[in-house]
């Protein structure tokens, strides 16, 4: 397992198990597994959409998503997606999730990000970017999705409303991970090769001056 969820109530944990190839529900008060169900080959993560009615499981290998019914856990649908589907984002009111894609066939690099309406449920485009993308980062207020890439050293920004590419910024050596302020005004990215961490201030779209870290930083929470 990679990652795990949880129920909106906070009963349920979701794991993706990716050597197995299944999803895993977990009850958090008795401790124990209540449901396991069959998915596609290397699963990734199993996303919980915000109403808590499905579980959005990207299947690595598959190139592919599964979709499953949160309460049963039984398949409801599966759709083709960009290639080496790994992070999941899912829209507050849980109608379309958006999908990195790792990586290609034969060691090409993929350059996209999948969107996938929930409620048909359908593909219903594959955005090209820059370069691959490293992380999904949503910013709730104006919908937009924030797309960091170490290899462009920018941050793409996508509107989930019209499902297109809208800009890309130039913000730092290798921008690589990130998380939003509680007042969504900045977007704070780790920059594993430049040791520090890169403020963007959302609104008016310019990054700020650098705060230095240790060595290689990763995760920003």
């Amino acid at each position: 397992p990679f990652a795990v969820d949880f129920s909106p109530d906070g009963k349920r944990a979701f794991v993706a198990a990716s050597a197995s190839g299944t999803v895993v529900a977990i009850d958090c008060a008795r401790r124990e597994i209540v449901g396991r169900v069959r998915v596609g080959h290397r699963p990734w993560i199993a996303r919980v959409t915000p109403d808590g009615k499905l579980l959005v499981v990207p299947n690595r290998d598959d190139n592919t998503i599964t979709l499953l019914d949160a309460e049963r856990l039984a398949p409801v649908a599966t759709i083709p997606v960009a290639p080496r589907p790994e992070q999941v984002v899912v829209l507050p009111d849980s109608s379309k999730a958006f999908i990195s894609a790792a990586g290609g066939e034969n060691g090409r690099a993929t350059r996209e990000v999948s969107v996938v309406d929930l409620k048909q449920p359908a593909l219903l485009a594959n955005l090209p970017l820059p370069a691959t993308p490293t992380d999904l980062i949503l910013e709730q207020r104006d919908g937009k999705l924030l797309v960091p890439s170490p290899e462009s050293h920018g941050l793409t920004f996508i509107d989930t409303w019209r499902n297109e590419v809208e800009q890309f910024l130039l913000v730092g050596s290798a921008p690589s991970r990130g998380a939003m302020s509680a007042d969504g005004d900045t977007l704070y990215l780790s920059d594993a090769e430049a040791d520090h961490v890169t403020p963007v201030e959302i609104s008016l779209r310019r990054a700020l001056r650098p705060i230095p870290t240790g060595q290689r930083p990763g995760v920003c929470r």
